[in-house]
C-alpha cells in the first residue's frame, strides 16, 4: 500500500508543471522589433508574420507577438538580449526563424520566446 502511495506521488509530482505550462514551436519570419518601458512586455518584442496562438491556441498567448524578457524579469538579461539580437538578425536579412516559445512565463500577456534559431534559406 504505501509503495503504491510513493508511485502515485511521484507521478503527480513528475507531471504537476506539465499541467500547468504549455509550450509550442513556430517558424516564421521577424516583422518588427520593439525595445519597450522594461516594465512593459519585459522590455522587447518581436512581431511575426505567423500567430503563435494558433499553434498553441489554448495557451492564450496573444497573437503575433512574443516577448524576448529583455528586462531580466524571466531570466538574465544577456540571453533574453541575445535572443533579441538574433531577431533583430533575422528582422534586417529578412530570414525564418524557427521560435519555440511557452505560456509559463508571458508579460501583458505576451508569452515568452525561449528559443530562437535563425534559418537558412
Amino acid at each position: 500500500m504505501k509503495l503504491r502511495f510513493v508511485i502515485l506521488s511521484l507521478a503527480l509530482s513528475l507531471t504537476t508543471g506539465q499541467l500547468w505550462a504549455a509550450t509550442g514551436n513556430i517558424v516564421a519570419r521577424v516583422q518588427g522589433v520593439q525595445i519597450t518601458d522594461p516594465n512593459l512586455f519585459a522590455g522587447c518584442m518581436i512581431e511575426l508574420d505567423a500567430d503563435p496562438e494558433s499553434k498553441l491556441p489554448a495557451i492564450g498567448c496573444s497573437a503575433k507577438f512574443l516577448t524576448m524578457g529583455c528586462s531580466g524579469v524571466f531570466g538574465p538579461k544577456d540571453v533574453a538580449y541575445r535572443k533579441f539580437d538574433l531577431a533583430q538578425m533575422a528582422f534586417a536579412l529578412n530570414k525564418r526563424v524557427y521560435l519555440e516559445f511557452t505560456d509559463q512565463s508571458k508579460a501583458d500577456g505576451y508569452c515568452l520566446a525561449t528559443r530562437i534559431d535563425v534559418l537558412k534559406d
